[in-house]
C-alpha cells in the first residue's frame, strides 16, 4: 500500500470516531477537549502543508493522531520532512506514537505540558505550527515559540477553534495585533485561523 493510501485508510478509521466527546478539563484547565478535529478542517490541514512545502511541522494538542495524519498527508514523500507533535497525557500520547510508528511515519510524539516541551524538546525553525490542544493556552503558547526563534520568515501558523470558542483565543488574537501580523479566520464549522510570517 502506498504512502498516501495508508494514511487515507487511517484518516478515515479516525474520523469514524464521535466528534461528540466530552471535556476532559482538570482543576487547572490544563487538558482541553479530546475532541477530534472536524471533517470539513483536515483537508484544508494537508492544503496548507502542500501549498507552502512544509517540511517540519509542529502540532500541540495530538489527541488520537487524526491532525497529524492529515497534516503529513500534505506531503508527497517522507524523506528529509518530520512532525513533533506534543500531548498532555501519557497514555494518548504514547497510542498516538505507537500509530505512527506502525505507519512508518517520521512523527515524535512529546508528552508533557507544551510551554515547557517547546523550551526544552523543540528545537529549531518550524516551517508551520498547528494549535489545536486547550485553547486559552494559544496566545502563551505562540509568544513562547516566538520568543525562542521556533518560527522565521515563511512560517505558517494554523489555530484550531477560533469561532466556536473565539473568547478562549483572546490572548492569540492579542498577541497577533501586538505583533502586527496579518490573519485570516476560515469559516470552517470550527474556525480555522491561518497567518504567515513575512
Amino acid at each position: 500500500m502506498s504512502f498516501a493510501a495508508n494514511l487515507q485508510s487511517e484518516i478515515e478509521r479516525l474520523e469514524s470516531m464521535s466528534k461528540k466527546g466530552v471535556s476532559y478539563a482538570n482543576t487547572q484547565g490544563m487538558y482541553g477537549w479530546r475532541n477530534p478535529i472536524r471533517r470539513d478542517t483536515g483537508p484544508l490541514l494537508a492544503e496548507t502543508v502542500e501549498k507552502y512545502g512544509c517540511r517540519r511541522i509542529l502540532e500541540i494538542g495530538t489527541a488520537h493522531g487524526l491532525s497529524a495524519l492529515h497534516l503529513m498527508s500534505g506531503w508527497s514523500e517522507t524523506e528529509g520532512r518530520e512532525l513533533h507533535t506534543i500531548e498532555w497525557e501519557r497514555e494518548v500520547g504514547s497510542r498516538a506514537q505507537e500509530l505512527f510508528h506502525a505507519l512508518e511515519l517520521p512523527a515524535t510524539v512529546h508528552v508533557g505540558e507544551a510551554q515547557e516541551v517547546i523550551q526544552q524538546v523543540c528545537t529549531g525553525v518550524y516551517d508551520l505550527i498547528f494549535l489545536d490542544a486547550q485553547k486559552s493556552h494559544y496566545g502563551a503558547q505562540w509568544r513562547k515559540l516566538l520568543k525562542l526563534d521556533r518560527v522565521g520568515p515563511g512560517t505558517v501558523l494554523l489555530a484550531d477553534n477560533v469561532i466556536d470558542r473565539k473568547d478562549e483565543c483572546k490572548e492569540l488574537f492579542d498577541a497577533l495585533s501586538e505583533q502586527g501580523l496579518a490573519y485570516e479566520i476560515i469559516p470552517t464549522e470550527c474556525g480555522l485561523l491561518k497567518a504567515v510570517l513575512p
